[in-house]
């Protein structure tokens, strides 16, 4: 995967050792109520150390109160939730669904008519006046109880397949009509229904590597291209630390000979292309062209599949005037313990089969090599947290209680997990599952660390060491 730079920031006044725990300060740091962003010591931000995605607008509530807009692609951070008749900054807003408001002209409703499936929705509304349902469900009436987000009324109900009505007398405001067992955050709409798309966030792979990976020493013995490299093909060279192409031919290449891989290795391979007139470089390892390098700096996560014997530059393109300044080769592997920590506030409603009615946290490379953390709603479970380690195949899981979480709008969480190369221990709301043993960590640097890739949540912080942290602390930290 592809990483352009740390994105270093700068002026976030808080001081990283705030968030140590047990003196131990994390690799990875993310308050995004307070909007301070750590990686290894260092202030960086939010971009510079996550991935995230959303295809589409979304809502946010702001300090004043007031839903607004977030454009494609831009993070709800700074999202605000009502907490002890306040309101108070919660953090960064992620939904892992893709959620439509039915209603038409949402901002203040009139009555109209909506065709619906049978299966549960929940209408949701602010404001003094008052929803009539008929047609296709006759629950209710919703009465509101005042302006503002705090006073938001809400009325789950399972209507038959067809035509709803919904009749509306007095002030009636951010109405929202959805499928789905809770509600959401609110999506304005005007003359059509509105849609917003899955949030997919993930500390990137790279950055995650830096900060957490036990790294080898580095692969290129001649960092100048001076001596070792290969430099037969013609229109390469070598002057002033450099190796330059000039109107070489497609496949002509510039090598190093060494071993630096064996199959399930990862490399941190990192490389700097200054100049490009035309064409496109592509980097290549074991004799297999991997990267395409057009002009930039450029740092890459690869896992070796193969035992690989040289690594290099090719020619893609036929490029001209190509330069690569730096060319830097490291195996990195994980670290022997890892703490992973995550507060917040979640969405859940029961699902009564569902063993994955949220994942706040999933780390895999395929299925029989990962670390997750989920929570189950199945059977009589309510919110019950399981943590999981699975290595070539062989699942190790720790659970909380079948209660630990509550079911509800916004209800506060702290989870963490640790593992070391013999035991994991989960915790939950200042309660430890307890030790048990395991074979180990799967090699899974080369994977994204993916954050609620199931659920509705609002994260509020974020932290990572790559140390196990004692029992005590972390009992601590999550009460």
């Amino acid at each position: 995967m592809l990483g352009l730079g740390l994105g270093i920031g700068a002026g976030q006044a808080l001081p990283l050792a705030r968030y140590n725990i047990g003196g131990k300060a994390p690799a990875v740091v993310a308050d995004y109520s307070a909007g301070v962003y750590g990686l290894d010591g260092r202030a960086v931000t939010f971009d510079g150390l996550f991935d995230f995605a959303r295809q589409s607008a979304a809502w946010k509530l702001n300090a004043l109160g007031h839903w607004v807009k977030a454009l494609a692609g831009e993070p709800r951070r700074g999202h605000h939730i009502w907490q002890g008749g306040k309101l108070v900054p919660a953090g960064l807003a992620v939904c892992s669904e893709v959620r439509t408001n039915l209603l038409l002209n949402s901002d203040a409703l009139s009555t109209q008519v909506v065709t619906v499936a049978a299966v549960e929705h929940v209408l949701s509304f602010t404001g003094t006046g008052t929803v009539t349902l008929s047609g296709a469900a006759t629950d209710g009436p919703l009465i509101g109880a005042g302006t503002g987000e705090v006073n938001s009324v809400r009325l789950a109900f399972t209507p038959s397949a067809g035509p709803l009505t919904l009749t509306v007398s007095g002030d009636v405001q951010t109405a929202q009509l959805e499928a789905g067992p809770f509600a959401t955050d609110y999506i304005s709409t005007e003359a059509a229904q509105v849609s917003t798309a899955a949030e997919s966030l993930q500390i990137a792979p790279v950055e995650l590597a830096r900060a957490v990976g036990v790294f080898g020493s580095e692969l290129n013995p001649d960092p100048s291209f001076a001596t070792v490299w290969n430099t037969a093909d013609g229109g390469i060279s070598a002057a002033d630390g450099k190796l330059i192409f000039e109107d070489v031919a497609v496949n002509d290449r510039s090598f190093v000979v060494r071993s630096p891989a064996t199959a399930g290795d990862t490399i941190l391979l990192e490389v700097d292309v200054d100049d490009l007139t035309s064409g496109a470089l592509r980097f290549a390892i074991g004799g297999a062209n991997n990267y395409a390098l057009a002009a930039g700096k450029y740092s890459f996560l690869i896992p070796a599949t193969t035992a690989a014997s040289t690594i290099g530059v090719y020619a893609d393109t036929a490029p001209t005037n190509a330069v690569v300044s730096r060319f830097s080769a490291r195996k990195v592997t994980m670290p022997v313990a890892l703490t992973f920590l995550m507060t917040g506030t979640m969405t859940r409603a029961k699902e009564p089969e569902s063993s994955s009615n949220a994942i706040p946290l999933q780390w895999e490379s395929d299925a029989d090599n990962f670390i997750d953390l989920r929570v189950s709603t199945a059977g009589a479970h309510t919110g019950k947290p399981s943590f999981r380690s699975k290595v070539g195949g062989v699942l190790t899981e720790v659970l909380g209680a079948d209660d630990a979480l509550a079911l509800g709008s916004e209800e506060a969480f702290a989870l963490a997990f640790v593992l070391d190369a013999t035991h994991i221990e989960g915790f939950y709301n200042g309660v430890s599952t307890g030790q048990t043993a395991h074979g180990g960590m799967a090699a899974l640097l080369a994977a994204p660390m993916q954050l609620l890739p199931v659920g509705s949540a609002i994260i509020k912080d974020l932290r990572l060491w790559p140390n196990a942290l004692p029992s005590a602390a972390m009992v601590g930290a999550t009460s």
